[in-house]
């Protein structure tokens, strides 16, 4: 026998109902198109804390990539000097008749 709670009672009984509903109507669930169903992002709205949040982290995020940048400028620049004067270097070689 179940013991299910007052509250969950309602659902349990809306899942019952929605699983005699598809029961061997494979066809019929075969045929709703995926992109059509909703997904939970889309039903739900963000909260407030979310709202402000989202701001800050790309505010740090940028800080971040921007001291990245700044550290590893130095050896970017080094490296694109040492492959340009190799290629040109390969390019003044085979112009050489």
């Amino acid at each position: 026998m179940e013991d299910t709670s007052p509250k969950t009672r309602p659902l349990l009984d809306d899942l019952e109902a929605i699983h005699e509903l598809l029961d061997g109507h494979a066809s019929a669930v075969s045929l709703i198109d995926p992109d059509l169903v909703p997904v939970l992002c889309e039903v739900v709205e963000p909260s407030i804390q979310d709202t402000r949040l989202s701001p800050q982290l790309r505010t740090e995020a940028s800080l971040i990539v921007r001291q990245l940048i700044e550290e590893f400028l130095p050896q970017i620049e080094t490296e694109l000097r040492r492959r340009l004067e190799v290629r040109l270097d390969h390019l003044s070689r085979v112009r050489k008749p």
